[in-house]
């Protein structure tokens, strides 16, 4: 074989050795872009204007390598190029193999020593190792980056990337893109707590949920563009499968989520549903009862428990009162706990060994059962039932008493006096607290003072019965009538959120019932010493001044209802030219109106609903207007025989 035979074929060896390191380096390149992407977008979310440029910026990459590559070994098109390759490689041929590829300058025949000189160079070894060593660096590259590309597995990237790119190179002029908000979905998780299955509300004017569930909403199209506005909190929606989703945890206090989508937006109010505490009725012992004697035997203590979700557990609180004048000693106690196990009813059975409490004349046992539920969000929730009070009559007491069982003056007395106190500490963190929670427990002290003025007029109808079927008017009926009257004073500002307003009367009612219920306890002995006071002496003697201050009057509170009305009125003019607008600032006002008035809350979501559909809400918003009315006043009799309003 001839030197320019030799050549030759050492030419198409390095020329195929230059288009497969290029291949592999246009590979390897490619790989590292799409590995680099999929490491990034394991980290944060990629938008779409980065997707879309993955698959391009890979095979621009991949070209530009080849090129590089190819460019750099372009010289072993010429053979004079390799051949001069060639002697680089083995300076002892000191330029014979460039010289014997040319027959024109040294011909074989003339020059057979040089053209021997060149046949004893090795040249298929000096191109096997170049060869070698241009594809080892390549492979080598190859292999490490596709090995960490199978790690990371790209398969999700890639299938959105070629998705995204066809949207966006498809030939003809884009379709504008739908509004990705006209199908919504709302996805709502309750807390762990509750044990209760997931629910899916489709195109919800409102979500109603417990607080601290997980809301998940969810629409057909892509993410990108898509966000949510919750107060100041703007989060973008993620990538779902084939559509786009994003969550919110549902507050303590009513709130409106917007979702947006370039131009068109969704407003959904979000209505917080609160775990109600456990309910408790204390069925033994029946009633308040006075010892004359210390008692002995066993104590039986038994309530019933309910919940609206479910119960932890319960217990028995028992609270020993001992002393007199103004030394008392009280002990308290808690009976073993009583699981239920996320049961919503239960009871609570507890006996108690009088013998061993070492019980003593003047001593008052009070009794009540307590229940817990296991909310982990907002509580635990704690119900108590109302407290029976056991009392062992001293001697003095009274050289009589009556075996029939007492009036439970003293439990309702413990029960005003446990009520004034929590109003007390409600009314002094009122700064602290959030206006929901505020109004929330202001109404539930609310409901607790109806009860206890439930229990009393149970008690008047007691007294006031003579068992013929007739009533006759005692003495501590009619007090128990003032401390009724002033009960219901004291709901009604507690229902609207003015604790402070009804401190004073809540004071009264408590001042009347400890009246009542020392009176039934301790009875004087022997006559007053009369004094005899010279009126005409002591008259204008005083130091006291008698000026007072001017009092201004109090400002007229503010009707809420009334300017809810106003705000509902000018919904239903805007609702004549802009259905969509009027919706939108419905779903604001039943913020508003779901702490205040729900009944009317409840009317505006139908108006809600309507609007959206494209119908008329005169109906749903004249239903409206009549929930913000004053209830109408009714009379227990006709008013010329002195009838009542209510």
């Amino acid at each position: 074989m001839t030197a320019l035979e030799r050549v030759r074929r050492a030419r198409w060896q390095l020329l195929a050795a230059v288009i497969l390191t290029a291949l592999l380096w246009a590979a390897t390149l490619a790989m590292g872009i799409i590995l680099l992407a999929a490491t990034v977008g394991a980290i944060v979310w990629l938008p779409l204007a980065v997707r879309v440029v993955i698959l391009p910026l890979a095979a621009l990459a991949a070209l530009t390598a080849a090129a590089v590559v190819l460019w750099r070994g372009r010289a072993a098109r010429s053979v004079q190029r390799v051949a001069l390759w060639i002697e680089e490689r083995e300076p002892s041929l000191k330029f014979a193999f460039v010289t014997a590829i040319d027959n024109r300058i040294a011909p074989e025949e003339q020059h057979r020593d040089l053209h021997a000189h060149a046949a004893a160079a090795d040249v298929e070894g000096i191109v096997r190792r170049g060869w070698l060593r241009a594809l080892a660096r390549a492979v080598i590259s190859f292999a490490l980056v596709g090995a960490a590309l199978a790690i990371v597995a790209p398969r999700e990237l890639l299938r959105a990337a070629g998705s995204d790119l066809r949207r966006s190179v498809r030939a003809g002029p884009a379709a504008p893109m739908a509004n990705r908000l006209a199908t919504l979905s709302a996805r709502v998780v309750p807390p762990a707590y509750t044990r209760m299955s997931a629910q899916t509300v489709d195109e919800p004017a409102g979500v109603a949920a417990l607080i601290g569930s997980r809301i998940t909403f969810s629409g057909k199209g892509a993410a990108d563009g898509v966000r949510q506005l919750l107060g100041n909190d703007t989060v973008e929606a993620r990538r779902d499968g084939g559509e786009w989703s994003t969550g919110v945890t549902m507050p303590a206090i009513p709130d409106v989520i917007t979702l947006l989508d370039r131009d068109f937006r969704r407003l959904v109010v979000l209505e917080p549903l609160t775990d109600s505490a456990p309910s408790l009725r204390l069925t033994l012992p029946e009633r308040d009862t006075t010892y004359q004697t210390v008692p002995r035997g066993r104590l039986v203590i038994e309530s019933s428990a309910t919940d609206d979700i479910g119960l932890a557990y319960g217990l028995v609180e028992y609270m020993l009162s001992s002393g007199s004048g103004e030394s008392f000693d009280t002990k308290r106690t808690n009976s073993r706990r009583f699981a239920y196990g996320n049961r919503r009813a239960g009871t609570i059975r507890d006996i108690i060994l009088l013998d061993t409490m070492q019980l003593a004349p003047g001593m008052v046992l009070h009794v009540r059962a307590v229940a817990f539920d296991f909310n982990d969000v907002t509580g635990p929730g704690k119900g108590v039932s109302e407290t029976r009070t056991l009392r062992i009559a001293e001697p003095i007491d009274s050289t009589s008493i009556n075996p029939a069982p007492p009036v439970p003056i003293d439990s309702m007395w413990v029960s005003q006096r446990l009520l004034n106190m929590r109003t007390d500490t409600l009314i002094r963190t009122q700064r602290r607290m959030e206006r929901a929670t505020f109004v929330g427990k202001s109404s539930v002290y609310s409901n607790d003072q109806e009860a206890i003025r439930q229990r009393v007029l149970a008690v008047i109808a007691l007294l006031e019965d003579t068992g013929v079927g007739d009533t006759f008017e005692t003495e501590t009926s009619a007090k128990l009538r003032v401390a009724a009257d002033l009960m219901r004073t004291a709901r009604m500002h507690l229902g609207v959120a003015e604790p402070d307003t009804a401190m004073p009367y809540m004071k009264r009612i408590l001042a009347i019932l400890d009246e009542i219920r020392l009176a039934n306890r301790y009875y004087l002995r022997g006559l007053m010493t009369p004094v005899a006071v010279n009126i005409e002496r002591v008259r204008l003697t005083g130091t006291d001044s008698a000026s007072a201050d001017a009092r201004s009057a109090r400002e007229a509170l503010a009707n809420a209802n009334a300017a809810l009305a106003r705000r509902i009125d000018a919904v239903a003019a805007l609702a004549r030219t802009s259905p969509a607008a009027a919706a939108d600032s419905l779903a604001y006002i039943r913020v508003a109106a779901l702490s205040t008035a729900p009944a009317a809350a409840a009317a505006l979501a139908d108006a809600i609903v309507t609007l959206r559909r494209g119908g008329s809400a005169e109906r749903a918003l004249a239903r409206t207007r009549r929930a913000l009315e004053p209830p109408p006043r009714t009379i227990s009799s006709p008013t010329e025989w002195g009838g009542i309003a209510q």
